[in-house]
């Protein structure tokens, strides 16, 4: 699953997560309990990039992913930046 995961990575360019964001998100989606109902929805795809890598670890779960994105984008904020799940600045620009 990591070659795969790495290959996605290596196969594009301007990736717009880090790989161990999405193996926050990977590791998350094994450790539900495959008896659970549900499904896994990604809000937001922009290139694609975290769809294939989600995809990897929903098949291996045996979970369902859906994708919903707008095709518009962000819209323009003056929310102050925040932090991410690392303490690093984070912006969402329009």
């Amino acid at each position: 699953m990591l070659q795969r995961l790495y290959a996605i990575t290596f196969a594009t360019e301007n990736i717009p997560h880090s790989q161990q964001q999405i193996l926050v998100f990977v590791r998350a989606i094994l450790r539900a309990p495959r008896s659970s109902d549900g499904v896994i929805i990604e809000a937001g795809c922009f290139k694609g990039i975290s769809s294939a890598k989600l995809s990897i670890a929903a098949a291996l779960a045996a979970k369902e992913l859906v994708i919903c994105d707008s095709f518009e984008g962000l819209p323009d904020n003056d929310e102050p930046p925040d932090k991410g799940i690392y303490g690093r600045p984070l912006t969402f620009n329009e």
